[in-house]
C-alpha cells in the first residue's frame, strides 16, 4: 500500500515492535504445520496484498482490520472463517500464534518488522504499488512475485488475462468519452477535493480507458493533489468521476453538495459518475474493480454536449 497509510505514529510503532517482541517468548502452537491441506495458510498485513492473495485462489487464515477490508477493498470477499487479528498497528499476537500460519506477507513498508514476524512465520514483503511511473506494471510484477512465492504461478497468469479483459471491457463501455479530460477525485471537504494524479493506479487505468487525466503532470506523494472546487469552475469541460465513502476519506456527497458544488459546469451537465468504495492502492484487483465500475457509469450516459 501507499506509504501514506503507514506513516503511523512512533507510539503505534513502539508497540507493535513490543508486541512483536513479546511474541518471541509465546510457545509455537502445538497444531504448527499440522494443516491437511497443501495450500498455505497465510496472514496478510495489507488489504491490497489480501485481495490479490485471494484473487489467486491463496489461502488467506487472517488480517488485520476485517471491517476496514470489507468497507474499503470490497472485492474479492473474504471467505468466512478468516479472523481478525487486530489493528495493523498493534495486532493479537496470540491470535497470530495460535493460527500458526504456513507464511506472513507484508508490504514493504513494514520491512522492518520482518525479523521479528519471522519469529511467528515465514515472512516476506511483496510490493504492489512500486515508486515509479507505471503503477499499473508495478501490480502485475508484485503480482507475480506474490504468486511464486505461493506456488500459484498458473492463478496469477489467469488473473493478468482477466484483469486486461476487464480493462478492455471497460474501455470499450466508456467509448462515447474516449479522448476527454476527467478528474478522478473524492471530496477532502466542502471546498477541496483529493484528485488522483500521475503516479497513481486510477491515473494509470484511467489511460488504458482512453480517457484523459484532468490534472495533466501534476502529482504528488502517492500520486494525490487537493485542489479547490474553484480549479473545476475553470476547467469546464472536464468531467468526474467521484470516489465515495470507504477508504477514499470523502465526506458524503450530500453534506458537501452547496451552491458552490451545484454550480459547477460538470455538476450542472450531468458529467459527474459517483463510484463506491475503491481501494486505491490495492494492486490488479482494485484495478479491475475501479475499471468496471468506471466503464459501466460511463455507459449509462453520453456526453451532453455531444
Amino acid at each position: 500500500m501507499s506509504g501514506k497509510r503507514y506513516a503511523a505514529s512512533l507510539t503505534n510503532r513502539r508497540e507493535f515492535l513490543l508486541g512483536l517482541a513479546a511474541c518471541s517468548v509465546l510457545p509455537r502452537s502445538a497444531h504448527a504445520g499440522e494443516n491437511s491441506s497443501d495450500a498455505k495458510r497465510i496472514v496478510t498485513f495489507d488489504w491490497g496484498l489480501t485481495a490479490t492473495a485471494l484473487d489467486l485462489g491463496a489461502n488467506v487464515v487472517g488480517l488485520p482490520s476485517i471491517e476496514y477490508y470489507n468497507l474499503t477493498t470490497v472485492e474479492p470477499p473474504l471467505p468466512a472463517d478468516v479472523v481478525d487479528v487486530g489493528l495493523l498497528f498493534t495486532p493479537n499476537f496470540e491470535f497470530l500464534d495460535e493460527l500458526a500460519p504456513d507464511a506472513i506477507v507484508i508490504p514493504p513498508a513494514l520491512s522492518y518488522t520482518a525479523p521479528l514476524l519471522e519469529r511467528i512465520a515465514p515472512t516476506f514483503a511483496i510490493d504492489i504499488n512500486g515508486t515509479g511511473e507505471d503503477v499499473l506494471a508495478a501490480a502485475r510484477k508484485g503480482t507475480g512475485r506474490l504468486a511464486e512465492k505461493l506456488g500459484l504461478a498458473a492463478a496469477a497468469d489467469d488473473l493478468y488475462r482477466s484483469c486486461e479483459a476487464t480493462l478492455d471491457r471497460a474501455r470499450d463501455r466508456a467509448e462515447a468519452w474516449h479522448n476527454r479530460p476527467f478528474y478522478i477525485a473524492s471530496f477532502a471537504d466542502d471546498r477541496h477535493l483529493t484528485t488522483f494524479g500521475r503516479g497513481s493506479l486510477f491515473h494509470d487505468v484511467l489511460g488504458r480507458l482512453s480517457l484523459r487525466n484532468a490534472l495533466g503532470n501534476r502529482t504528488m506523494f502517492g500520486g494525490r493533489v487537493v485542489i479547490g472546487m474553484e480549479e473545476l469552475a475553470a476547467f469546464p469541460d472536464a468531467a468526474i468521476l467521484l470516489l465515495s465513502g470507504g477508504g477514499n476519506n470523502s465526506v458524503p456527497t450530500g453534506s458537501a453538495a452547496g451552491i458552490f458544488w451545484r454550480s459547477l459546469p460538470a455538476v450542472r451537465r450531468g458529467h459527474v459518475f459517483e463510484l463506491p468504495a475503491i481501494l486505491e492502492d490495492g494492486g490488479l484487483p482494485s484495478a479491475s474493480r475501479f475499471a468496471r465500475l468506471a466503464g459501466n457509469a460511463l455507459a449509462t450516459r453520453a456526453p451532453a454536449d455531444g
